[in-house]
């Protein structure tokens, strides 16, 4: 243990057990932690492992038992699979399947040779990890065709990081050395997936700092340094998400000092009443071509969903819109919260905005809305959907009408079966963004001014 944290022993551990008895409280019916409610749905699988694996490591009782039943859920979900994906209909990818070997590892169970060689198959010529190995099953998933996934299929350093955490990981001294190769020059490392370099940072550091080589402790040096200068220079504008991996980075070097007891001050200090932080994460979701996201500035704010955290970090709620990438945060209170009609304009999952710049798209789902209380489930084609118009020629919305016979523009054959009404939701905003996908291709984009000009950041952030 670190000599200064001996003086917080109490306060941290407090802090931790009503952490843990907030995440214990917040699973779903289910029993997944889920978030990050994206246009494929919320994740159940990435948000499980992620969490499961920082309550293993508390070694706490209770938190080892929900640690192991998730570990459960997960094996059983995928037994046909060689990896996990964000949830149980996204195919599977190698960010979610390495937080899922963490947690395995974690609990001490045997790691499935197939799935390490589903990782080795994610691994870049150069040495990078990717995740999505190929645009296939992704691509048949979205049913984008003709627009590219290079962006998702090049090389994360965020899913590096954490993968080169796995002492078993397939081809992992190529992995190390490309990690090393892409340290900025001030010594942080740059996120795909996330708004924030302390994430990225504080996994690369983690693992650097746990090998052999020479140069590695001068590197985890230098990671130390960035991240203390910016909790330094950004102070209080610093998130608990933030805080959280920071912290981590710092405790990577032998000589943490007192940056780190100030870190670990400010976490219990915003720590809530209820054990939860306020949620500040910001995972973004950039279009399936975009390769650098930094680079980046069409962003779109918006998003809603139930909040996970840990005991000193968290992830948060996110959306995809479909006129660029998306990055979401959001608060909610305390407590459970009651269920509500997923068709109401608080759960159904469409930004309003993007609808209302199409008609048609409005339109229709205000029409499968109307007829949907009638249908029974599970509907297993798209001639059983319908027969629900086979009586209206035209539906009534109020001073506006819809041609019913419109709606199997949206949703083809390939969007059966469906199994309930929120996958009916999702089957139409998967239409809906293949539609204005299709329309944006169409679109040229006007030059920068400045095209050698790199931008800040992401806009509205």
């Amino acid at each position: 243990m670190h000599p200064w944290l001996t003086r917080s022993v109490s306060r941290i551990a407090s802090a931790i057990e009503r952490a843990v008895a907030y995440l214990l409280d917040h699973r779903d019916k289910q029993g997944w932690w889920t978030d990050f409610d994206t246009l494929a749905g919320p994740s159940t699988e990435w948000v499980s492992a992620f969490v499961g694996l920082a309550l293993a490591r508390t070694n706490r009782s209770e938190a080892l038992a929900a640690a192991r039943e998730i570990w459960r859920r997960l094996r059983w979900r995928r037994w046909w699979s060689p990896g996990w994906g964000f949830n149980g209909t996204v195919p599977s990818d190698a960010d979610t399947t390495i937080w899922v070997l963490h947690l395995a590892t974690s609990l001490g169970a045997p790691v499935n040779r197939r799935t390490l060689r589903f990782l080795a198959g994610h691994v870049t010529p150069d040495g990078a990890l990717t995740t999505y190995a190929h645009a296939g099953p992704i691509g048949a998933f979205t049913q984008l065709s003709g627009f590219s996934f290079s962006g998702w299929c090049s090389a994360h350093a965020c899913v590096t990081a954490a993968g080169a955490c796995l002492e078993q990981l397939p081809q992992r001294d190529r992995v190390l050395a490309w990690l090393r190769r892409a340290q900025s020059p001030s010594g942080h490392w740059n996120s795909y997936w996330w708004s924030s370099p302390h994430y990225v940072t504080a996994l690369a550091s983690e693992a650097l700092a746990s090998t052999t080589d020479p140069g590695d402790a001068d590197r985890v040096l230098r990671a130390g340094q960035w991240a203390a200068a910016d909790l330094e220079q950004r102070a209080e504008a610093v998130s608990p998400f933030e805080n959280g991996f920071a912290l981590r980075t710092l405790l990577s070097r032998r000589d943490a000092g007192s940056t780190a007891a100030c870190v670990v001050e400010r976490i219990i200090r915003a720590q809530r009443a209820d054990g939860s932080w306020m949620p500040s994460a910001r995972l973004r979701i950039p279009p399936p071509d975009v390769t650098d996201p930094d680079a980046y500035d069409r962003w779109v704010e918006g998003g809603r969903g139930p909040d996970v955290l840990t005991n000193v970090r968290f992830v948060r709620c996110q959306r995809q819109a479909a006129e660029g990438g998306t990055m979401a945060i959001k608060r909610k209170g305390a407590g459970k919260r009651p269920q509500r009609d997923p068709w109401t304009k608080q759960g159904f999952p469409i930004v309003l905005d993007v609808l209302r710049t199409n008609q048609s798209m409005e339109l229709t789902a205000s029409a499968v809305r109307h007829v949907e209380r009638e249908l029974k489930y599970p509907v297993h084609s798209l001639d059983q959907f319908l027969k629900l118009f086979s009586r209206r020629r035209v539906i009534h919305l109020g001073a506006r009408t819809v041609e019913a016979a419109p709606v199997k523009v949206f949703l083809g054959e390939k969007s059966f079966p469906i199994r309930e009404s929120r996958e009916l939701i999702s089957r139409l905003i998967m239409a809906f963004e293949r539609e204005r996908m299709s329309q944006l291709l169409t679109i040229p984009l006007a030059p920068r001014a400045d095209a050698t000009q790199r931008p800040e950041g992401p806009r509205n952030l």
